[in-house]
């Protein structure tokens, strides 16, 4: 008997714990659509290629499903390495793919 109950219990308190979970993201705090995360994604690698590579602050920064492009022209293939690394080690980046063009001086 003891163990039906401890079973029942165990079920009960699992079945309220997710009752729980999915009125947290109700209609007054819905859970962010996966365009708000992009976007989320997006503005911070802006901020680490502006506190880290202002030179690199021209590049545009599209994210899709946390996947990250960068493009544009960069100063140096250092720059463009730095931008890609930054890129990637900003919360919530997939991938990165880099479409960016150095520029060469003449």
């Amino acid at each position: 008997m003891s163990k039906r109950i401890t079973a029942w219990t165990l079920a009960a308190g699992i079945g309220l714990g997710g009752a729980a979970m999915s009125t947290a993201w109700g209609e007054d705090n819905p859970q962010p659509s996966g365009s708000d995360r992009d976007t989320a994604v997006t503005s911070q690698v802006k901020a680490q290629l502006a506190s880290h590579a202002p030179d690199a602050t021209d590049l545009q920064v599209d994210t899709r499903a946390g996947v990250v492009t960068l493009s544009g022209p960069v100063d140096s293939p250092y720059l463009r390495q730095r931008a890609v690394e930054l890129a990637r080690n900003a919360k919530g980046v997939k991938d990165v793919q880099d479409q960016m063009t150095v520029q060469t001086t003449r």
